[in-house]
């Protein structure tokens, strides 16, 4: 297991830790927020996939993490980038493809989960016929002034 994600846990753990134990009263103050992708407005991102945020900083004001439907169409790739300060996970729902991050490249497909590290250069590339589908989920949340376009590692 790397260094750093022996941190990332670290600090996971920690923060799980510092949260209110379960017998403690939760405030009521803020309200529940449900969203989906059949109403989430579609937008090509730097990547050029195609996203649709579901859970992020502009409909809900959330900073510590973020949630978007991402899809790839067949025969397509996301160009090389990477996200300066945070964590990316991706969870595959259909298709297949390959997942490039940093030096390292493996086969994806429905039910693959992946983690992209903060500042380490990334792309995906659609295999099949049909869409690339993916979720994606950000910590801290995304902001588009973190995604940097990068050339091959």
């Amino acid at each position: 297991m790397s260094l750093y994600l022996l941190k990332w846990l670290r600090k996971a753990i920690s923060f799980q830790g510092s949260a209110k134990d379960s017998t403690s009263t939760c405030a009521d103050a803020v309200p529940m927020f449900v969203s989906n992708v059949r109403h989430a407005q579609p937008f090509v991102a730097a990547d050029h996939s195609e996203v649709r945020l579901l859970v992020d900083r502009l409909n809900v004001g959330i900073a510590s993490v973020s949630l978007a439907h991402a899809t790839v169409a067949a025969g397509s790739e996301t160009v090389w980038h990477c996200l300066e300060n945070t964590d990316e996970i991706y969870f595959v729902l259909s298709g297949s493809g390959l997942v490039f991050v940093g030096s390292e490249t493996r086969a994806v497909g429905s039910g693959d989960t992946v983690w992209i590290p903060a500042g380490v250069p990334q792309k995906i590339r659609n295999l099949g016929r049909d869409p690339l589908v993916f979720l994606c989920a950000c910590g801290p949340a995304y902001a588009p002034e973190c995604d940097k376009r990068q050339v091959r590692p």
